[in-house]
């Protein structure tokens, strides 16, 4: 069976993952700066149309282009963004390789009569990553990990480049030696210093020319500017996560209470969904509220037991935001992340005691909506509380909506898309 590898391209990952949590500058040029400040670490797609690149200097960035957006790194979100890309290719394939923040490889090889044929799968990855995330991608295919590589390199975003075995030669002889993934500037200068330039070049010379000049080095570099690799996609997985958190635009910005706390209510669910699904409870809730000057402010609450229920997240949630003072400031993010995850234990099982003392009345409705949720997506089923409306700037008037008290969340009315009404 022939080998078939895809490598996933990430498009600027920084700058996507600023522009999903901060849409009102999805149109704008936006660069993401070192911690220092000086330097571009990435830059959006609008701030490449005018000319502006990572490792720019951010005084040039500003004088090219004033209308620009600096933000500071955050190094912390983007591995999240990452790690959810990483779970999402690992749905199509188990043999997952993440170079972190760069892209990731996957083996495909035999998944044709599961998943149809490769480029198909590989669009439709790239569309979900797209709608799901908001994150730039594209993909290649390859007979090798470094065929992929060069196949993405070559491709555009949303695209599926395919480099077939009788391709390789055509396709990678023109390119720059910049193109050889790994390559140390030291022995580009050496190769430069020879007159060569391209990939072509280096894989026409004999090889005993090439062990004379840089030993057994040499050989492996000529195998690579033909095209050739025989090292295998090695499966293996992030360093786990200390903490899992959900973020939630509020564009333009708000102040009121009550729509903060139905913000709370809708990311309390996805929080508790994702930490039953990966069998943890949470120690602690952080809550980040971000304004529109970029400052976050962050609050943290330590819960009374371990848990992964939507109800003592929810209780946590507005411990903070009842002492909450924002005098007239405006919060357009809201990021809640639980913190000190531990695994569950199957004795007292922690994620669902508070919901046994109930009757088990809200264990059942908690592990219903998780299967409806896995199955035809979050948006089908949620809490009515959860609903945030569309911001059009500060509501003149309180909502009279009556939020239920944590410990009553089970008999929350339940809304779907179809418009239908539980009890209280």
């Amino acid at each position: 069976m022939e080998r078939l590898v895809a490598y996933l391209r990430l498009f600027q990952l920084p700058a996507a993952a600023e522009q999903r949590q901060y849409p009102r500058y999805r149109a704008s040029p936006l660069v993401v700066t070192t911690q220092a400040g000086r330097r571009l670490l990435a830059v959006s797609p609008q701030a490449q149309a005018r000319g502006l690149r990572p490792g720019m200097s951010l005084w040039e960035a500003r004088y090219r282009c004033p209308q620009v957006v600096a933000l500071p790194e955050d190094q912390e979100k983007y591995r999240y963004f990452f790690s959810c890309a990483v779970e999402l290719v690992g749905e199509y394939t188990p043999v997952v390789e993440p170079l972190p923040l760069e892209g990731i490889f996957s083996d495909l090889t035999g998944t044709g009569l599961l998943l149809g044929p490769p480029q198909q799968a590989c669009r439709q990855l790239l569309a979900r990553l797209r709608r799901e995330w908001q994150l730039p991608a594209c993909c290649g295919l390859g007979p090798n990990k470094l065929a992929a590589r060069l196949a993405a390199a070559l491709g555009e975003p949303a695209q599926v480049r395919h480099l077939g075995q009788q391709d390789l030669a055509r396709e990678v002889a023109p390119l720059p030696l910049t193109a050889l993934p790994g390559l140390a500037p030291a022995w580009r200068s050496r190769l430069g210093a020879l007159g060569l330039r391209t990939l072509g070049e280096v894989a026409a010379l004999p090889d005993q020319a090439l062990l004379c000049s840089f030993g057994g080095e040499g050989l492996v570099l000529a195998r690579l500017a033909r095209g050739e690799d025989v090292e295998p996609v090695r499966p293996c997985h992030l360093p786990p996560s200390r903490r899992v958190q959900e973020v939630l635009p509020l564009e333009p910005g708000t102040d009121h209470p009550e729509l903060l706390r139905a913000a709370a209510l809708a990311l309390c669910e996805r929080l508790g969904r994702r930490l039953r699904q990966r069998g943890q409870a949470a120690r602690a809730l952080h809550v980040a509220l971000g304004f529109r000057n970029h400052q976050e402010r962050l609050l943290r609450h330590a819960l009374p037991r371990p848990s992964a229920l939507d109800a003592d997240l929810f209780a946590a949630a507005c411990a903070l935001l009842g002492r909450l003072r924002l005098e007239g400031r405006q919060v357009c993010l809201l990021r809640l992340a639980a913190v000190g995850l531990q695994a569950e234990r199957a004795g007292d099982q922690l994620a669902f005691a508070e919901m046994e003392r109930l009757g088990g009345r809200g264990r059942r409705l908690a592990a219903a909506m998780d299967a409806i949720c896995s199955r035809y997506g979050e948006r089908l089923i949620g809490r009515a509380g959860a609903r945030v409306p569309a911001l059009r700037g500060t509501p003149k008037e309180a909502p009279t909506r009556e939020y239920p008290p944590a410990a009553r969340m089970e008999a929350a009315t339940i809304s779907t898309t179809a418009g239908r009404r539980g009890r209280r």
